[in-house]
């Protein structure tokens, strides 16, 4: 089952136990369910998909979230249907009168045992990867993981179908384990090849269906979930008598042997029940006290000629499968295994990997590293350090913005951190975006230059000019004359209706700006070079004009222009002189005065 809404808690649904169905018939025809529909007393919402043998629905129970799990007669054959019925019956005695710690609850099953209520869960245990957990973080949620199938495993309910995408992860990031004794394997594996997702998690008899299973067939499945998590990708390691387990070699050996005697093919090699494999992860760093010992090394063998070792003569070799004896010979060598290019096994050291040649097959030389080499180094950082740099680079954002909007005209050193801190912080951004395992750091790299090109590209300094259009609305005069003389510098001409009064604009370059409908009252603009400006509508009463470029303007049309002040070094607009201090029509030949 998958969904998409934080988990509820059991009080919140008013109704538990078995009831019929609702307002129509949900396990007649599934697939005609549609929204607004009530089945068993929820109002169905949205589908959230369809599972190996039932469609899964959002809904309401009452004013509670819920899921509503149906089981689709064409996807269920009658062993699986029987299963299903039986399985959710006793899930839901399991739950009555309220479900044991990490289990998903389970609320009401309909009269026929095909439709059931649960709570609904955010995420599962795929997403729970992304955190990168060390193994130390792990062992405490698989232990409450193996707490919550163990108090199943007392009510006499066997699983028999776990995986990651039935283990939910509550708010609390604990482990809540869904579809209870739901699956029955056999039937999957007769219509796919990895029955449903189910095979590279389910015991051998569990998907062969021999009898009725044990706890140790969800002791195995546990086993290989862990496999999951502490390698953060689906188990590939075949069947066997005794798991290699070499992708684990970074791992600590005691998790490592805890993990193959769970994963051994003879159920009576396993932990007998999760109470042994609990006082086993409890006492992990124990190596040699608890788990199993991977393949050993003979030393005698080690003189045999590496070539009859590691590269048998053909008529020794033996076809080796998913259902062989596993990774050890008769003799107790490791072989090369056919149905696992690319890897060897290692007659080395118990949680070592054995490095291959070019061809994919083991030679003289790797055998030798792989006594040698040391144990694998982490080559990128934690995703939890990855989240803190991209919480800095949040960070580094809030700082350039309160620093560009404190600063009322920002200076070239605050334009030049903020073009280059931004790109920075793009950068660091990327670090919260979901990781690529193949291509990790190629990835990580690849985003995080893109996304500091393309900021820097942008030049987000570009924001400083609407920090200067607050500033000219600013009661600071010097602050505004400021503002005023940078945009216009910076090409920016546009000045219009805009309060200048009283500002000191002396030997300013403001050629080509729009004063239309500006109040320029009472400026000092002596000196300042106003060719071509436009002065429509604006205000020049008592403005200071003394040796002011005014030629090819219309000053003389804004208001109080008589009553500004002039000198001789004052260049006026056409058919203009000054005289006696102030701006006077004059006759064409005065006009250049």
């Amino acid at each position: 089952m998958s969904a998409s809404v934080p988990s509820m808690p059991a009080q919140n649904h008013p109704t538990s136990g078995v009831h019929p169905v609702g307002s129509r018939p949900a396990h007649a025809d599934p697939s005609s369910l549609q929204p607004g529909d009530t089945v068993l007393g929820v109002l169905l919402a949205a589908p959230l998909g369809t599972g190996n043998v039932a469609r899964v629905w959002s809904g309401l129970d009452g004013e509670a979230p819920v899921a509503l799990k149906v089981l689709d007669p064409i996807l269920a054959d009658d062993p699986a249907r029987a299963t299903f019925v039986r399985g959710a019956g006793a899930a839901l005695r399991l739950c009555k009168p309220t479900p044991p710690p990490g289990i998903l609850p389970v609320h009401r099953v309909s009269a026929d045992g095909l439709v059931l209520v649960t709570d609904i869960a955010e995420s599962d245990l795929g997403d729970l990867t992304a955190l990168a957990w060390s193994p130390q973080q792990l062992v405490p949620f698989f232990k409450q993981l193996c707490r919550a199938l163990q108090a199943a495993h007392q009510a006499g309910l066997v699983h028999g179908g776990l995986k990651p995408s039935n283990i939910f992860i509550s708010d609390a990031l604990e482990p809540l384990i869904a579809d209870l004794g739901l699956t029955h394997l056999p039937s999957r594996v007769s219509v796919s090849p990895d029955a449903g997702g189910h095979a590279p998690y389910a015991a051998p008899e569990a998907l062969a269906g021999t009898g009725d299973l044990a706890p140790t067939a969800d002791v195995y499945s546990l086993g290989r979930v862990f496999y999951f998590l502490l390698l953060g990708r689906e188990p590939d390691e075949p069947v066997s008598d005794l798991p290699a387990l070499f992708p684990l070699a970074a791992v600590p050996q005691g998790l490592t042997r805890i993990v193959r005697k769970c994963t051994m093919r003879d159920p009576a090699a396993r932990y007998p029940d999760l109470a042994a494999l609990l006082a086993d992860l409890d006492q992990y760093e124990r190596a040699d006290s608890v788990g199993l010992p991977g393949p050993v090394f003979e030393p005698a063998l080690a003189r045999r000629s590496l070539a009859d070792v590691i590269d048998p003569p053909i008529s020794q070799r033996t076809p080796r499968g998913l259902d062989d004896a596993g990774p050890i010979s008769t003799r107790g060598i490791p072989q090369p295994r056919a149905s696992s290019p690319g890897r060897a096994s290692s007659p080395g050291l118990d949680e070592t990997p054995l490095p291959l040649s070019r061809s994919g097959e083991a030679g003289p030389a790797s055998l030798r590293q792989s006594l040698t080499a040391p144990a694998p180094e982490t080559v990128w950082i934690s995703r939890r350090t990855e989240r803190l740099l991209a919480l800095s680079g949040v960070a580094l954002l809030g700082v350039l913005a309160v620093a560009l909007a404190v600063s009322r005209v920002p200076s070239e050193a605050l334009l030049l951190a903020l073009r280059h801190g931004a790109a920075v912080a793009a950068a660091l951004l990327t670090l919260a975006l979901p990781r690529i395992p193949r291509r990790l750091v190629p990835a990580r790299i690849a985003f995080a230059l893109f996304a500091a090109v393309l900021v820097h590209l942008v030049d987000v300094s570009q924001l400083s000019p609407l920090r200067l259009r607050a500033t000219l609305s600013s009661s600071d005069p010097a602050a505004r004359a400021q503002a005023a003389r940078i945009l216009a510098t910076e090409g920016h001409r546009d000045l219009s209706n805009r309060d200048l009064s009283d500002l000191d604009l002396s030997h300013a370059e403001l050629t080509v700006v729009s004063f239309r409908g500006t109040s320029l009252a009472r400026s000092n603009l002596t000196g300042a070079a106003l060719t071509e400006s436009s002065f429509d509508g604006a205000d020049l009463t008592a403005a200071t004009l003394d040796g002011a470029e005014l030629s090819s303007t219309n000053a003389d049309t804004a208001a109080g222009w008589t009553t500004a002040t002039c000198d001789e070094q004052t260049r006026m607009p056409t058919g203009w002189a000054c005289r006696n201090g102030h701006p006077a029509s004059a006759p064409p030949d005065d006009s250049a005065m």
